[in-house]
């Protein structure tokens, strides 16, 4: 007869302690291990949680515990370096252990989903095609024959393509049925494949030193890359990884907004024959799980390589073959967690690194003080880039003072000559302005009222599309109040200006040229900021309105 044992059990709850329970029956100690997800009974509620440790000794009376519901998983499904790095925050950012372990996983497992891959129906054509003739009565079927030998499809298509094309079940079916198609499952969520399309670049004597610093190195060491724009970082970065690539490994990159994703794909799509994974906020809870599955299910033996690209939570995706994270813009705020488990990626990137014993690349034009102050001190190795990549040159800068002239909606009037004069040349303008809404305050000019947020300190910004108050720091958001609340006068007014009200005069000064906003606002839906630096990346005369963004 075995020993009686506890499972000491992590929930993701604010309470800075484990829970035990009592094992399912007919279970042994051979069921469980740290690591593994269990649904357990909480109050009135059942709840999915962690199991930290294995024990003999319970906190409380074994009479009064309770066993667990359901035990998720066979194996833990995080590599030890993840698993630890949650007990780490934990520790370090002194949170409960229980929120800590609930943050590294995709949301669908915090609800105690099983880790499984979505799948959908895929047709190919079949290796060996039937006799064509055979079909030539059904002018349905020989259209979707036709339709599967253009250039982009003839390795197959997903069924929802097919019927959206206009092809039905049943037209779908009776070529499968006939052997010109074959029904396959597959996972829905494929990476971007790269096309390994460009070469890379000549380096300068600058960059060439911070890249063999870089390559010399063996095992972990923190990298910090101070570049002026345009110095070449990213160059920097695509020949860094390239070696590792080619072993078949992983390299994790993390961009503070989702915004920079797409250029950032963009650009190492077209380098390297690997696969893209993107993983971010605007991804639904499925498509982030599957997405965290392919991530961890990679294989060096494979052959190829994969190039994750996140925004900050990327950092607690498992993967087994990890050879280098590379940290873009490192000194932006948004890499902080504000609400939840507070934590810093780029400080959580750095112990995964030195866990893992590999090496960190963080990079930025104007450096953190904490990271400048490793730099220099000697903790972190300090490249300096001072000089422009390729032919590249400095701007010529001008400063114009506004203090004698007018200015509406935050544009003074004199700049508008400059900027017709550089539309007619055919060229584009990019107007930056750091500040998101139409005015950052709503100001009351009889009693001095200004709208602040009710649940923090900080002003509530006036958005205009759609029109509301919307605080930037916690989220909070109110209706615009018809009247001043301290004193009922009506002639509040917005005061400052910011993206939305910049992108409103600037059409109506410049009717005839397309003005496109770029802002954490307007790029909310997926594939939005594709869309609205498509007519950019052609080169047509258009202005451009964003904040750090851009």
């Amino acid at each position: 007869m075995t020993s009686p044992f506890f499972l000491s059990v992590a929930i993701a709850a604010p309470i800075p302690k484990l829970f035990d329970y009592l094992p399912l029956a007919e279970t042994d100690m051979s069921h469980y291990q740290a690591g593994l997800r269990v649904s357990v009974p909480f109050g009135s509620r059942v709840l999915t949680g962690v199991i930290v440790s294995i024990h003999q000794n319970p906190q409380y009376d074994p009479a009064k515990l309770k066993p667990i519901s359901e035990l998720l998983d066979a194996t833990p499904l995080l590599p030890n370096d993840v698993y630890q790095l949650g007990h780490w925050l934990s520790e370090y950012y002194h949170q409960p252990i229980g929120e800590c372990l609930s943050l590294l996983w995709p949301v669908l497992l915090r609800k105690g989903e099983q880790a499984r891959a979505s799948k959908q129906t895929f047709y190919a054509p079949t290796p060996n095609q039937p006799d064509a003739s055979t079909i030539k009565r059904a002018p349905r079927q020989v259209d979707l024959l036709e339709h599967m030998k253009q250039p982009n499809q003839q390795t197959g298509q997903w069924q929802k393509d097919l019927v959206k094309a206009g092809f039905t079940p049943t037209i779908i079916n009776g070529l499968v049925d006939k052997g010109f198609l074959e029904k396959q499952e597959r996972d829905s969520f494929q990476p971007i494949k790269g096309e390994c399309s460009h070469t890379p670049l000549t380096l300068n004597q600058e960059q060439q030193q911070a890249l063999t610093c870089i390559e010399q190195n063996q095992g972990f060491k923190s990298f910090l890359i101070d570049g002026i724009t345009g110095s070449g970082k990213t160059e920097i970065y695509l020949q860094a990884i390239a070696p590792h690539l080619e072993q078949g490994k992983q390299v994790l990159i993390l961009v503070p907004e989702i915004g920079l994703t797409p250029q950032t794909v963009q650009r190492f799509a077209q380098r390297f024959d690997a696969d893209v994974l993107l993983l971010h906020s605007k991804l639904n809870d499925r498509e982030r799980l599957d997405a965290w599955l392919m991530a961890r299910k990679h294989g060096s033996n494979t052959g190829r390589g994969q190039i994750v690209i996140g925004t900050r939570s990327a950092i607690f995706t498992p993967l087994p073959n990890l050879a280098m994270i590379i940290i873009d813009e490192e000194h932006d705020q948004s890499f902080k967690q504000q609400d939840g488990v507070r934590y810093h990626g780029r400080d959580v990137a750095v112990v995964r690194a030195k866990t893992l014993d590999i090496p960190i690349i963080l990079g930025s034009a104007t450096p953190s003080l904490e990271c400048l102050h490793n730099g220099l001190s000697g903790k972190y190795q300090y490249l300096r880039l001072t000089q422009r990549a390729g032919s590249a040159s400095m701007p010529e800068l001008q400063i114009l003072n506004i203090k004698k002239q007018a200015v509406h909606h935050g544009l003074a009037d004199s700049l508008l000559k400059p900027i017709q004069d550089t539309l007619d040349k055919g060229q584009q303008v990019l107007v930056f302005v750091n500040r998101r809404g139409y005015a950052p305050t709503l100001y009351c000019p009889d009693c001095a009222w200004i709208a602040e947020c009710r649940r923090c300190d900080a002003k509530m910004t006036l958005h205009q599309k759609p029109a509301h108050l919307h605080c930037h720091h916690c989220d909070s958001k109110l209706s615009i109040p018809r009247q001043c609340p301290e004193c009922l006068s009506h002639k509040i007014q917005a005061m400052g200006a910011g993206t939305e009200r910049l992108e409103t005069h600037l059409q109506y000064q410049f009717r005839n040229t397309p003005v496109i906003r770029i802002d954490r606002d307007s790029t909310q839906n997926k594939h939005a900021m594709e869309e609205l630096l498509e007519p950019v990346h052609k080169g047509e005369p258009c202005i451009i309105v964003g904040t750090q963004m851009l």
